[in-house]
């Protein structure tokens, strides 16, 4: 029996201690489904996970090294991280460890098949993810109506009493200067030294910045209107500033924007996540530069051992030449018969293994479970007394309703894919749709470099790539030498610049 431990994040922005207990039971529930022995927890309370600077997650990442446990469970992959690159880097530390990460929740795997098969799903049906998530709100939109509050951070200047929304004189005041002294030209920079040296704090305790400022001025909550899920409500936040002001700081932060913005356009790198340098093993991360007169923008992926601390030799790649190629190499592995017919057989196997009926009816029981335990919730709120209890059975009810939520997506998803061709040969028409692709389309190129890249890894003379069908688990420097040495290659003698796909056939 494999050992596992759960780990367990919540948000300080919406979420709660009850919503731990949740992601723990579920976790336990998949556990012994799945018969895992759980040895432990790692729990990180009011956390975000856009970082990594998290006290349990870096002690479970390094106790991963003692071979403790060989899964780490969590409710859904996004409270392991919500950051791809960093995601990436942790789950090839763990992979060397003999530690799998496996979301509890999630229907299709954070696998490279699960990957491919997503892109595929995607690629053919509008990525219908999104149109799910549109039409799965987890609002309390019965509240709002009702003019209550449903939870989350308060915006500075207000306060929550009986679940309403009421304006905190002191701190709006402040928040009316704010205004008031930046539509009157005073800088963003000057006004947060001001409140600074009088001792007043940002909404969360600490100094203002710059970025709370901004953030503040641009806020709609001020002139008595809430977005949620698409709609506006006009019956939560209590107006505290005019249109007339409003809309002349909304005009300055505008202009102001566009000034700073001159020059500088956001660019996505392509292979963030995928590519590494085959000299250290370390990240090629995507940076921008210019030329010495300081006009022309350059971009190009480079060692992040070399860029931080010039600890390796890779000289840099150019970030467009780079995915082009990459992309290439993709259209010309997938125009192969054999591979195409290699990739079809495994998503068909995959699609056979995972995507079952019963599996779609164990997720419909687990909704059954947790509406029954909802309605026990209400039937034990009308006769109870008290604040506090009240206030836990309310509480623990959301958590519910948010779990709920959650299945109900992935439910749809299960049932959505479990309409799919199931035959390789279905799989085989629709693989070969990539083909025909805008090679300099960045929406071709994403779609392509996510669902079947596993991995690049770039040379001073050659890059090498491993497919989603190539490989399962992340790949280390160590599984890039044994590969080339298992088909002829000398890792230390590459001598001469080419593209070569490994276990492409």
């Amino acid at each position: 029996m494999n050992k596992a431990v759960i780990y367990a994040r919540y948000s300080s922005n919406n979420q709660t201690e009850q919503s731990i207990e949740g992601q723990v039971k579920v976790c336990g529930e998949f556990a012994q489904r799945q018969n895992l022995a759980i040895v432990g927890e790692y729990v990180d309370r009011a956390m975000t996970g856009t970082n990594d600077k998290r006290p349990e997650f870096q002690r479970m990442i390094s106790d991963s090294k003692q071979e403790i446990f060989d899964v780490i469970l969590v409710y859904k992959l996004d409270r392991f991280s919500r950051d791809k690159y960093e995601s990436v880097v942790y789950k090839r530390q763990l992979k060397e460890a003999g530690v799998k990460v496996v979301s509890a929740t999630e229907a299709i795997a954070d696998s490279p098949e699960g990957i491919l098969l997503e892109s595929v799903i995607e690629g053919y049906n509008q990525f219908y993810s999104v149109e799910l998530s549109q039409k799965i709100k987890r609002g309390n939109q019965i509240n709002l109506d009702k003019g209550n509050w449903t939870g989350g951070i308060v915006t500075y200047g207000y306060k929550v009493v009986d679940k309403k929304i009421q304006i905190d004189k002191p701190k709006a005041e402040i928040m009316k200067k704010i205004f008031s002294d930046y539509a009157s030209g005073k800088p963003k920079k000057e006004i947060c030294k001001e409140l600074n040296e009088k001792g007043i704090r940002n909404r969360s305790g600490e100094p203002w910045s710059v970025t709370n400022i901004y953030h503040n001025l641009k806020n709609k909550n001020y002139i008595g209107i809430l977005e949620r899920h698409g709609v506006e409500y006009t019956n939560i936040y209590p107006r505290l500033i005019d249109d007339k002001l409003f809309e002349e700081v909304q005009k300055m932060c505008a202009t102001k924007k566009r000034l700073s913005a001159q020059g500088k356009a956001k660019v996505e790198y392509l292979l963030t996540g995928k590519a590494y340098c085959g000299h250290c093993g370390a990240t090629m991360n995507g940076v921008c530069g210019k030329v010495r007169n300081g006009e022309t923008n350059f971009r190009y992926y480079v060692c992040s051992n070399r860029h931080k601390f010039k600890d390796c030799h890779k000289s840099n790649e150019n970030k467009s030449e780079l995915e082009k190629s990459v992309v290439q190499d993709i259209i010309e592995f997938i125009s192969n018969a054999k591979n195409i017919e290699r990739a079809s057989k495994l998503l068909s196997d995959y699609h056979a293994n995972n995507i079952t009926t019963q599996r779609v009816k164990e997720y419909e029981k687990r909704i059954s479970v947790i509406d029954r335990e909802i309605e026990k919730l209400i039937d034990t709120l009308l006769v109870a007394q008290g604040q506090t209890i009240v206030s836990k059975i309310n509480q623990r009810s959301k958590d519910l309703e948010i779990q709920k939520s959650d299945l109900n997506i992935e439910l749809s998803k299960l049932r959505h894919i479990s309409n799919l061709p199931r035959t390789a040969e279905d799989y085989r028409k629709r693989l070969q749709q990539f083909i025909g692709g805008d090679i300099n389309d960045p929406t071709y190129q994403k779609k392509i470099i996510h669902g079947f890249v596993n991995s690049i890894w770039v040379l001073e003379h050659g890059i090498f790539m491993f497919y989603n069908f190539d490989k399962v688990d992340p790949i280390t420097l160590n599984d890039l030498k044994i590969t080339l040495h298992e088909q002829g290659i000398d890792y230390n003698e590459l001598s001469s610049p080419h593209i070569k796909s490994l276990g492409g056939g």
